[in-house]
C-alpha cells in the first residue's frame, strides 16, 4: 500500500468523484456517461489519457449547459410560462404564421410611411412644418372618428367570428398601405383625401385586429394565463417587427433610385405573402366555441347522422368568410316578429301568442317561421324569441330547433312537396312543428353529451343575436 503512486491515487480519487456525480445527475449528463463508459472499458488506458478525457467531458458539458441556458432564457422571453402545457396545441402553428405576416407587414408599412412623408412635404423646400402638422392632425382625426363609428356598429359581432375578422383586419391594413403608396403618384390636391381614407382603413384594422386578437388569446390561454400569453405575443411581434424594419431599411435604400414599377412589385410581393401567411394562421386555429357557422355545421351533421363532429373536423370544414343562406335564423328576435306567422305579416293576435306559449310550454324560447309571399312551401325567415331566463344550453336548443326547420325547407323532399296541393300547406307546417319539437325534446340531451365529449365549450354560445328577451307565463 505504501508503494502506491501519489499521482495514480489522485487520479483514482478524481475518477471516484466523477462516478458519484454521474449517478447523482444521471439524466442531465448523458455525454459524461458515454465518455466515462469508454474510458473505464479500456483497461490499458493510462491515467493521463483518463484525465484528458475527463477534461474534454467537462468542457463539453459546460458548452452544453451554456447552450441550454441560452435556450431557456429565450424561451422565457418569447414563450408563455410553462409552455407548451399552458397553451393550446394550435398555438405554435398560429404564432409561426403570425410572425411571418408581421415581418411582411412591417416592410410594406415602411414603404407606405416613406410615401406619406414625401406627401406632407419632407424634402420639399416650399413645405412648412405647420402645413405638415395640420395634414397629419386631419389624417389622424379622421381615422379616430371612423374607428369609433365602426366599433359602435360592429363591436358586438367581433367575438362571434374572430377568425374572419382577424383576416379582414389585414385586408383593411393592406388597403390603407396601398392608398398611401398611391398618393405619391397622384396630384397634391388628392393627397389629403387619400391619406384620410387610408388612415380610416388602418383604424378599422386596429379595432378588428385588436378585438380578434383578444378572442384568440383567450382561446390559447389554458391556465388562466391570458395576460402572459398576450404579453409574450407582443414580445414576439416586436422582435419580428424590429427584424422587418432592419430588412425594410435595406429594401428602401435599394429602391431609392429605382423605377416606380420596382416599388410596386416589391409592395405586391410582400402583400401577397402577408395575406397568405394570415390566411394560413387563421386556418390553423381550432376554436372550441360554437358560433353561427360552426353551430350550423354541427347541427346539420347531427340531424343527418346522429353524431357530433369534433373540433378538428369542424375546423377543416368551416370557411373563413361565410354568409348564411336562406332561410335566415333570427336569434333573439322581438316577440312581435315571432308571432307574425304566415305570409301576410299581420299584427300580433292573442290567439297566436297563446298557441306558441302552449306549444313551447317546456322550453325557454318561442319559435316560428315565415314563408315566402306567393310560395308558401318556401321558408324565408325563422324567428326565435328567448326567455329572460334562457341559459346557454337553452340558446343552443333553440338553435338546433331552428336548424331542423331550416334543413326541412332545404331538402329535396321539400322541393318535391312544393309541387303538391296548396291546400295541404297548413297541415304540412303543423306536422313539421310537431316533428321538430319531438326531435329536439328527445335528442337534445344526446346532442349536449356529444358536444361535451368532443371538448366543445357550452359556457358561451357565440351566435350573433339580438338583445331582445321576453317573459311569458302559461295559464
Amino acid at each position: 500500500m505504501g508503494n502506491i503512486d501519489l499521482k495514480s491515487s489522485f487520479s483514482l480519487r478524481r475518477l471516484f468523484v466523477v462516478v458519484v456525480a454521474m449517478f447523482i445527475a444521471e439524466e442531465s449528463c448523458p455525454t459524461m456517461r458515454r465518455v466515462f463508459s469508454r474510458a473505464t472499458t479500456s483497461s490499458g488506458a493510462s491515467s493521463s489519457t483518463k484525465d484528458k478525457l475527463l477534461d474534454q467531458t467537462v468542457a463539453q458539458e459546460r458548452k452544453t449547459s451554456l447552450r441550454r441556458g441560452w435556450i431557456q432564457f429565450l424561451r422565457s422571453v418569447v414563450l408563455p410560462e410553462n409552455f407548451p402545457h399552458s397553451v393550446t396545441k394550435d398555438y405554435v402553428y398560429y404564432q409561426v404564421w403570425d410572425s411571418l405576416q408581421a415581418f411582411c407587414s412591417s416592410i410594406t408599412g415602411m414603404l407606405a410611411t416613406q410615401a406619406v412623408l414625401k406627401g406632407v412635404g419632407v424634402g420639399d423646400a416650399e413645405a412648412t412644418a405647420a402645413s405638415a402638422l395640420v395634414q397629419w392632425v386631419i389624417k389622424d382625426g379622421f381615422g379616430m372618428i371612423g374607428s369609433i363609428i365602426f366599433a359602435w356598429q360592429i363591436g358586438g359581432r367581433l367575438d362571434c367570428d374572430a377568425k374572419t375578422w382577424r383576416l379582414a383586419a389585414d385586408f383593411f391594413n393592406d388597403l390603407g398601405i396601398m392608398l398611401d403608396l398611391i398618393t405619391s403618384a397622384l396630384p397634391k390636391s388628392l393627397f389629403l383625401p387619400l391619406i384620410c381614407v387610408a388612415n380610416l382603413s388602418k383604424a378599422i384594422t386596429g379595432v378588428t385586429g385588436g378585438a380578434a386578437r383578444a378572442s384568440l388569446t383567450r382561446h390559447f390561454a389554458l391556465q388562466d394565463n391570458m395576460g402572459d400569453v398576450s404579453a409574450k405575443d407582443g414580445t414576439q411581434e416586436k422582435i419580428v417587427a424590429l427584424s422587418g424594419m432592419l430588412f425594410g431599411t435595406f429594401v428602401i435604400t435599394s429602391l431609392k433610385d429605382a423605377n416606380a414599377l420596382w416599388v410596386w412589385f416589391t409592395f405586391s410581393s410582400f402583400t401577397l405573402c402577408h395575406l397568405l401567411c394570415n390566411y394560413m394562421a387563421v386556418c390553423s386555429v381550432v376554436l372550441e366555441t360554437i358560433n353561427r357557422q360552426r353551430g350550423q355545421i354541427i347541427c346539420r351533421h347531427f340531424i343527418l347522422h346522429n353524431r357530433v363532429l369534433s373540433m378538428d373536423q369542424v375546423a377543416s370544414i368551416e370557411h373563413i368568410f361565410w354568409w348564411e343562406s336562406r332561410p335566415f335564423v333570427h336569434m333573439g328576435a322581438p316577440l312581435s316578429m315571432t308571432v307574425r306567422r304566415g305570409e301576410t305579416g299581420h299584427a300580433v293576435r292573442e290567439t297566436d301568442l297563446e298557441h306558441l306559449i302552449s306549444q313551447f310550454s317546456h322550453e325557454e324560447y318561442l319559435l316560428s317561421f315565415r314563408t315566402h309571399r306567393g310560395s308558401p312551401h318556401q321558408c324565408t325567415d325563422i324567428y326565435v324569441t328567448l326567455s329572460q331566463d334562457a341559459k346557454p344550453t337553452d340558446i343552443l336548443q333553440a338553435f338546433l330547433h331552428a336548424q331542423y326547420i331550416k334543413y326541412h325547407f332545404t331538402t329535396r323532399t321539400n322541393r318535391r312537396a312544393r309541387k303538391g296541393d296548396e291546400e295541404d300547406v297548413e297541415s304540412n307546417h303543423a306536422d313539421l312543428d310537431r316533428k321538430a319539437i319531438d326531435f329536439v325534446r328527445s335528442r337534445f340531451s344526446e346532442f349536449v353529451n356529444g358536444l361535451e365529449r368532443n371538448g366543445w365549450s357550452l359556457a358561451r354560445i357565440m351566435i350573433d343575436m339580438k338583445d331582445w328577451r321576453a317573459t311569458w307565463k302559461q295559464e
